[in-house]
């Protein structure tokens, strides 16, 4: 299995593509190979060139529908969420300058999650645009989201390695339904990292900057707290190893610590400190994981995932109660001439008071602009998109094709306790439960998709199904159907 500590740099692309032997592939399995090796050749610019620089507008009109607007009106009800849909017009610039660095940036009119229409009397919330029987991607009157550019970074690298610097998506981990340590269910992700790569090895140093979890107001004021021993800088600091000690086997290690403080210090910026050793629970919160991956026979690979928020060592006692999280997933492909078949399964188990803390928990808070209310801060789990509490399980069926076509369907379900991110923690007095508390929330999902590509046309179509059956106190049904057409100049 290749890295899975995203995104990857052209250069690493390649040295992983190249540990494939072409000449061992069969017939299907090489034509997958060209074409992948094809589409690397395409995005790569020619080194002779000193500047280079592509742009492209894509225009995308979408419309979404579902039948209970009423038990189902806000956005965590929907499959197709708010950073699922698209832009209704987003352009992008590129800039290559020599061979070494890289520019991107785009520029999005998007709807936000939070709107009100009476914004003197009412606080925006996300029902306005998730709960009508049927909407749009349009940009409606005062819904426009003004937190743009979504990327934008810039990046520089060579053979072995590659540093980056901005706005972008990480993610880490196999996951289908979504990954441990981080995930790209969220916004964005602001963030330095530095990577160093071989065929056997990589390293990650990642310095990630966030909001204060109190810079809640509703102006664009700058956050100057009255109290000063509430924290005003927030990070969260990671390095993750990786080795591939033999063909079939690859293991990822990671160590973790969310960092807040009144102030900034820069020693604990240390690429390769020991971040358990920071045990100041008022400051840090420590997280780790390792990520296992064998290859059991060509196309069929099994992942497994254990993470550690905290774990009581000897003499340490019991006043919080252990917070781990397990994720195991079998994935295998069928190649043919025309594209492959992939078949996933996973399964995700979470303690209950996974991420969270009464000091420094793994809560990630953006703030979202309202055009006249003002900002609305939007939380959600640095890690896995449920969090704590759930035990979830996924069957999953695709077909991928080489040209115009791909299609796919899945069966997903999750029970989920009553702990969420609400959920206050109290040192010293959280009770031992098991997953998942009650109440419990059993939510059961079938989806199909499917999407079209023409070949000649810059214009690409799609369209997915879910039905979402939920058991609380009672029964509840919706069809949430969702679909969209796009144009690329």
């Amino acid at each position: 299995m290749p890295s899975s500590s995203g995104p990857w740099t052209m250069q690493e692309l390649l040295l992983m593509v190249g540990e494939i032997d072409r000449a061992r592939l069969s017939r299907t399995g090489q034509i997958r190979y060209d074409a992948v090796h094809a589409q690397l050749g395409l995005a790569t610019v020619a080194p002779a060139l000193s500047f280079s620089a592509v742009s492209s507008l894509q225009l995308n009109l979408e419309g979404y529908a579902h039948t209970n607007a009423t038990a189902f009106a806000k956005e965590d009800d929907w499959f197709y969420e708010n950073e699922k849909r698209s832009p209704i017009a987003i352009v992008d610039g590129q800039a290559w300058i020599g061979d070494q660095f890289y520019l991107y940036s785009n520029f999005g009119i998007k709807n936000n999650r939070f709107a009100t229409e009476d914004p003197d009397s009412n606080a925006p919330s996300d029902t306005l645009l998730f709960s009508p029987h049927v909407s749009t991607n349009l940009i409606k009157s005062g819904t426009h989201d003004f937190d743009t550019p979504s990327r934008a970074f810039l990046a520089f690298g060579g053979e072995h390695y590659s540093l980056q610097f901005g706005r972008d998506l990480i993610s880490w981990g196999y996951g289908t339904t979504g990954n441990l340590i981080i995930d790209d269910h969220i916004k964005y992700h602001e963030f330095l990292k530095l990577s160093l790569f071989s065929k056997q090895f990589k390293f990650t140093n990642l310095i990630m900057f966030m909001d204060p979890p109190g810079y809640i107001t509703k102006n664009r004021d700058p956050y100057y707290p009255d109290d000063k021993t509430v924290p005003t800088v927030r990070m969260f600091l990671a390095h993750r190893f990786e080795f591939t000690p033999i063909p079939p086997l690859r293991i990822e290690v990671s160590e973790n610590v969310m960092y807040q403080d009144t102030t900034f210090n820069m020693k604990y910026l240390n690429p390769l400190f020991i971040y358990h050793n920071l045990s100041n629970r008022g400051q840090f919160n420590a997280i780790a994981d390792i990520t296992v991956t064998y290859t059991l026979r060509p196309n069929l690979a099994m992942y497994a995932t254990w993470v550690i928020d905290q774990v009581a060592a000897p003499g340490e006692g019991n006043d919080q109660p252990n917070a781990m999280a397990y994720q195991v997933g079998l994935r295998t492909l069928f190649p043919r001439e025309t594209g492959y078949w992939s078949l996933t399964s996973e399964f995700v188990y979470t303690d209950p008071y996974l991420y969270l803390r009464d000091h420094v928990d793994f809560i990630v808070m953006t703030r979202e602009r309202d055009q006249y209310y003002g900002y609305v801060p939007h939380y959600e789990f640095l890690g896995y998109q449920y969090g704590g509490d759930a035990l979830v399980g996924l069957l999953q069926a695709e077909w991928n094709g080489n040209g115009a076509c791909s299609a796919g369907g899945e069966v997903f379900y999750m029970a989920h306790g009553a702990t969420t991110k609400d959920t206050e923690f109290v040192f010293g007095e959280m009770e031992a439960i098991t997953t998942p508390s009650s109440p419990t929330i059993h939510t059961l999902r079938l989806g199909l998709w499917g999407s079209y590509r023409a070949e000649r046309l810059p214009i690409s179509l799609w369209s997915r199904i879910d039905v979402v059956n939920r058991w609380d106190s009672s029964h509840q049904v919706d069809v949430q159907v969702a679909a969209g057409i796009s144009y690329t100049l």
